[in-house]
């Protein structure tokens, strides 16, 4: 007989390992999923996702959340359901009116345990998120700004903003763990009351009493464990809830980066009647003009007035609220702009990585055996050439790294934006001299330096 239980209780472990290997190997599959459809959508954005920064940073704690706050304690709860199946059944057998007492008990303050908390635990679960990605946003200052807050003379004034951030998460975090404790300490509260009706009735002997005690003692050490855990399991997935509510709506964002673009042969580009709206309800209305093949073309104009927008709006990063722009090939027909842009924005992407790899945007670290156009813009240091991570890099040398990918690559059209911006006159002018050489590829450059209109064949002023 104990041979059969050990067999038993060992082959039960076997079966749950085996069907928990497989589920948290889904779960970890569909975290990667989820993962990459929502590195697709940043890609994919037709807004700058800059001011969103925190909160995408925030997401990937979100989707971590969701993961093992919803997906995997779905598995657990259903699991200790089959628990206190089977053990309700064997008390069924023992005493099916008491056993029926006992566990309607449960149920019903299990049930208005999770009715009256359901909306609190979801509201600290979404305080739990927001904290999260306030506290992102601090550390974000902190990074960048450190010069600015240190010489205006506010770390006091940021160290209180943090501490406040730290201190509403705290409480949100300790409110969480206390509602979790409930549910043990009301159980208890059922088994004293129940051993209390048990020892009152008058037909039950003292013997009749300690082997009713006994059996259903020994049956609440072994279910109270699996009932606390489902209303910890259900606390959880409504404490993650919001956190489903954003991976629900972030999934289903359509992306398009999978489509194959062909590459078209670029011949001209209407822009007509643009305007955009800002966040801040400023219209911006666009010169009408034509962007041809091989033109040269420089957009200046003040600061502020929607320059580096027009870029975004060319590149398809940005959609006008008004106005059509068209790319054309040599036959009068629509393309896709994809396959033909290479940009340089203001601020260039540095990787971890070396210069070589940096050049390249080498992501998946391949061996690639091609050799990089020799540009006199590489006039970099020795150590910056051996050097394994370029990340501190000054802004003068990544902005010329920025500059010399576009210029190396095959593209149609080359867009800078202020890219002299951090330049000394030297490099400069090696910029603007090997932009008048290139005479096979159509360029447009925003700018505030004027010293080299002379290589443009058209101005557009942005007012």
């Amino acid at each position: 007989m104990l041979l059969f239980f050990v067999t038993i209780f060992i082959i039960k472990i076997i079966v749950y390992i085996v069907i928990y290997y497989d589920f948290i190997n889904y779960s970890h599959n569909f975290k990667n999923i989820i993962l990459l459809k929502i590195f697709k959508n940043i890609l994919n954005s037709k807004n700058s996702i800059k001011d969103k920064k925190d909160e995408y940073l925030n997401l990937i704690r979100v989707v971590e959340t969701f993961i093992y706050s919803v997906l995997i304690p779905s598995f657990n709860i259903a699991f200790e359901f089959i628990i206190i199946f089977l053990i309700f059944i064997f008390l069924s057998f023992w005493n099916v009116a008491i056993t029926f007492s006992i566990f309607f008990s449960f149920l019903i303050i299990s049930g208005i345990y999770l009715f009256f908390l359901k909306k609190k635990m979801k509201l600290l679960g979404w305080l739990g998120i927001s904290l999260n990605e306030e506290i992102l946003k601090f550390l974000n200052y902190a990074i960048i700004g450190f010069r600015e807050i240190i010489l205006n003379k506010k770390q006091k004034s940021f160290n209180i903003a943090v501490n406040k951030s730290l201190k509403n998460l705290k409480s949100v975090l300790v409110k969480y763990d206390v509602i979790n404790i409930i549910p043990r300490l009301s159980f208890e509260l059922i088994l004293i009351l129940v051993f209390s009706v048990l020892f009152l009735v008058k037909d039950f002997s003292l013997k009749i009493f300690i082997l009713n005690s006994s059996v259903y003692l020994y049956a609440f050490l072994k279910i109270t464990p699996s009932l606390i855990k489902i209303i910890s399991l259900t606390n959880a997935m409504n404490f993650g809830q919001y956190s489903n509510d954003i991976i629900k709506k972030e999934l289903s964002k359509k992306t398009f980066l999978d489509n194959v673009y062909k590459e078209e042969v670029f011949e001209k580009c209407i822009l007509k009647n643009l305007t955009f709206k800002t966040k801040e309800n400023f219209n911006i209305k666009y010169p009408n003009f034509n962007i041809n093949k091989y033109d040269k073309i420089l957009i200046t104009g003040q600061s502020g007035k929607g320059k580096s927008t027009l870029l975004d709006i060319i590149c398809n990063f940005k959609k006008p609220n008004s106005g059509n722009i068209k790319f054309l090939n040599s036959h009068k027909k629509k393309i896709n702009q994809k396959s033909l842009i290479n940009y340089c924005p203001q601020e260039i992407l540095i990787l971890k990585e070396n210069l070589r790899d940096n050049l390249l945007l080498n992501f998946e670290k391949k061996n690639y055996k091609h050799l990089i156009k020799k540009n006199e813009l590489m006039n970099f240091e020795k150590n910056i050439f051996s050097s394994k991570n370029i990340i501190n890099l000054s802004e003068g040398e990544k902005k010329r790294i920025g500059l010399i990918r576009v210029l190396n690559s095959n593209s149609q059209i080359l867009i800078f934006d202020e890219p002299t911006s951090n330049l000394d006159k030297k490099n400069t002018k090696i910029f603007f001299d090997k932009v008048k050489k290139i005479k096979n590829k159509t360029i447009i450059i925003v700018s505030h330096n004027n010293s080299f209109n002379h290589i443009f064949n058209k101005v557009i002023i942005v007012n």
